[in-house]
């Protein structure tokens, strides 16, 4: 029984008459955590999944209103409506069309009776045509993979350990041996695993990766059915070119996305609307290249120039398909370069730590910066290294000093296998503290 991090979410809405609504890309646990959390909290529920049951699609999507609504959902169940008591599920409601369900729970809270959670993949809310959040009435929360402390508790591992290691990131301080060992070899480990809940339940379970590869590759195989079932059918092709082009993007030197690899591209094809499906889909996350380290951020980003992450680094690992890769990282080649494996699980672990947009920087002259975050009303750049030469960084050093960038940038971090180390300006941090920035 994994433990995931939303449940302290999903706790505080207990204490709130709003309605909640869970958004996260397929396969992420969402249907396992709410039922699992209506089960010990509420005594009575009442769960329609909308891809299982065509008819409840149908049924409800007729509703005029929250009255009409409820009574129609009385009609698809013979478990009884206590009011007070009931909590309803609606599960998969991207399967609605042409019908705003989220605004229709403005109405079914404020009518009262009855608690409501729904949730998605593929959902982007924007995307299907809510023309108002209904604020005061609804909790959105975006659901993830598990990140890597998910993963430590999923393995045992006691949180004074994890308590330890995050006091060790506040403090600059070395974590100790026996803690840094044990977490950069688990981090190995996740790199391989990702946070799949079915992959990592996988390795858990079998401690044989070949399996864990099934249950990536039956994930997979779920992603490009939803291409071909949700996208407009005009893109389809092109979105599923973008997206098996992932692992390859990332692994050449710039890890820069080059949309002439796209076979078949037409000069004029409105790339915008087919990036935007899979990342708003939660199967890839876009990092932005800035033309100066500026607060904010998204004023100096240009949207031309992107680097493209998999959602799931383990999947990411899957999709390179290197026997020698991933025997290498479980056995600590470090004299190999991993960048992309490594860049991609810090993506990944921003992401589901609030950083909603990813910024990198590259120009000519200074070289490339991995990300760069806001912080406050500075910049904080990031640079991931997989290799033993954690500390040559000449195009860090360019961007610190660049006489144009000082009043921006006050530090930076080197995120690496090594252990916490502060040297002149660059605080240097386990690869692992990703997930404590």
């Amino acid at each position: 029984m994994l433990k995931r991090k939303i449940e302290k979410i999903l706790a505080m809405w207990k204490g709130t008459s709003y309605g909640l609504l869970i958004d996260g890309a397929r396969q992420i646990g969402k249907t396992y955590i709410i039922r699992k959390f209506i089960s010990n909290n509420f005594t009575n529920s009442i769960e329609i999944n909308l891809l299982e049951n065509k008819n409840a699609v149908r049924t409800l999507s007729a509703a005029e209103n929250a009255g009409d609504f409820l009574l129609r959902l009385s009609a698809l169940t013979d478990k009884p409506f206590v009011k007070g008591e009931t909590v309803i599920f609606l599960d998969e409601i991207q399967e609605f069309k042409d019908f705003d369900i989220v605004t229709m729970m403005k109405f079914l809270v404020d009518d009262g009776r009855y608690r409501y959670v729904i949730s998605g993949s593929l959902l982007g809310v924007e995307q299907y045509g809510i023309d108002s959040w209904p604020e005061g009435y609804m909790m959105l929360e975006k659901m993830y993979p598990l990140d890597f402390e998910e993963f430590l508790w999923a393995n045992n591992v006691n949180t004074d350990l994890i308590d330890i290691a995050r006091q060790c990131c506040i403090e600059n301080k070395e974590v100790p041996d026996f803690i840094h060992d044990k977490f950069i070899g688990l981090f190995r480990r996740y790199l391989l695993v990702g946070g799949m809940p079915d992959a990592v339940k996988s390795y858990l379970e079998t401690n044989d990766f070949n399996r864990v590869s099934l249950a990536h590759k039956v994930i997979e195989q779920y992603y490009k059915k939803d291409v071909a079932k949700y996208a407009e059918e005009q893109d389809r092709i092109l979105i599923k070119s973008m997206y098996e082009l992932i692992p390859s993007e990332l692994n050449n030197q710039s890890k820069r996305f080059n949309f002439g690899d796209i076979p078949g591209l037409k000069r004029n094809e409105n790339l915008g609307l087919s990036f935007g499906w899979f990342t708003k889909a939660g199967i890839a996350i876009p990092a932005y290249n800035i033309e100066a380290p500026a607060i904010p951020l998204a004023l100096n980003s240009n949207r031309k120039l992107i680097k493209l992450f998999h959602a799931d680094v383990g999947i990411l690992t899957y999709l390179l398909m290197n026997p020698d890769i991933k025997t290498s990282i479980l056995n600590e080649g470090l004299d190999l370069n991993f960048g992309a494996v490594y860049e991609n699980a810090v993506a990944e672990l921003l992401t589901a730590h609030g950083r909603e947009q990813l910024y990198y920087y590259s120009k000519k002259g200074i070289g490339e910066m991995d990300f760069v975050l806001a912080d406050g009303n500075k910049v904080l750049p990031v640079e991931v290294k997989s290799g033993k030469a954690y500390k040559r960084h000449s195009a860090l050093n360019n961007f610190m000093t660049k006489e144009l960038y000082n009043q921006y940038i006050e530090s930076a971090i080197v995120l690496s296998n090594s252990n916490v180390e502060v040297d002149n300006g660059v605080r240097y941090l386990p690869i692992y503290m990703a997930d404590f920035i």
